[in-house]
């Protein structure tokens, strides 16, 4: 069974159906405490940074037990459920969890350097930097929705994994494996086969295994 943190997320519906139609069992995680029986936890994100940090603090997941579950459990984080794992960003005036204990802010795309329209929607490919046999995700396209991404610096955090995609002009990263954690920009959730997929291999995936 999988644990979703309730974030009041417009995708979590969508994301309840996937699974569903996996035949894997969910639960919406309402408290930190029904955290602590599941090994796979998903933070799903859609609507804004402050929003989502918001419905957070109103169930009692505060930054320093958000810390603790997403060092000990496999996590999947999708869209503003990346976004929110760092330290601030140009969207909002709350601040992230800041899992990495650097200050690193998620912009807005135009601020990247983007010169085509934002936001961006709709299919588009993630190519992984290097690929690796076991990678759960393949080069393949998925449903993008956002206007804030993270900006293409790898070398600030040491992730194990990432991948980028590129919108008109820039790249930005999409996709990251860092320890216990995988985090997409993207939506598996809404990209068809190919998400189902995605979803199922993080199900099965085991732990260390990246």
């Amino acid at each position: 069974m999988i644990g979703i943190i309730d974030t009041e997320s417009q995708n979590i519906g969508s994301l309840i159906n996937c699974l569903n139609h996996l035949n894997i069992k969910s639960s919406l995680l309402k408290k930190p405490e029904e955290t602590k029986t599941f090994k796979k936890i998903i933070l799903p994100g859609v609507g804004s940074f402050d929003s989502v940090m918001t419905s957070l603090k109103k169930k009692n997941f505060s930054e320093i037990n958000l810390k603790e579950i997403l060092k000990t459990k496999e996590i999947l984080a999708i869209c503003i459920g990346l976004q929110i794992l760092f330290h601030k960003s140009e969207e909002g005036k709350h601040k992230g969890i800041n899992i990495f204990e650097k200050k690193i802010k998620i912009k807005n795309l135009k601020n990247i350097g983007c010169k085509e329209p934002v936001p961006h929607v709709g299919y588009n490919s993630v190519i992984l930097k290097n690929k690796k046999p076991n990678d759960i995700i393949s080069n393949n396209d998925y449903y993008f929705t956002h206007s804030y991404a993270l900006e293409n610096n790898s070398n600030k955090v040491n992730f194990d994994q990432i991948g980028l995609t590129t919108y008109g002009n820039i790249k930005f990263i999409s996709y990251f494996v860092y320890k216990n954690i995988i985090a997409t920009q993207f939506h598996p959730e809404k990209s068809g086969l190919t998400g189902l997929n995605f979803l199922k291999s993080f199900y099965v995936k085991k732990k260390n295994n990246i």
